[in-house]
């Protein structure tokens, strides 16, 4: 059974580096596209009453992590 999958491997070995060749392609594009965000209200949860309240008299707080 090794020595079967050996020679498939081997035979077509062309094949699996074009396949592997693609995917790093692939994943290579989609990685270039990701962005890190780090915001201040991404972090806050939301149902939370403090949180609520917060933002209903956002304007007329100041501090509050800003």
């Amino acid at each position: 059974m090794i020595k079967f999958l050996e020679n498939v491997v081997f035979r077509l070995r062309a094949i699996i580096l074009l396949g592997l060749l693609a995917f790093t392609i692939a994943t290579a594009f989609y990685a270039f596209q990701l962005r890190m965000t780090a915001g201040f209200d991404k972090q806050l949860p939301v149902g939370h009453e403090y949180i609520q309240t917060f933002t209903e008299y956002r304007e007329q707080l100041f501090g509050s992590n800003r």
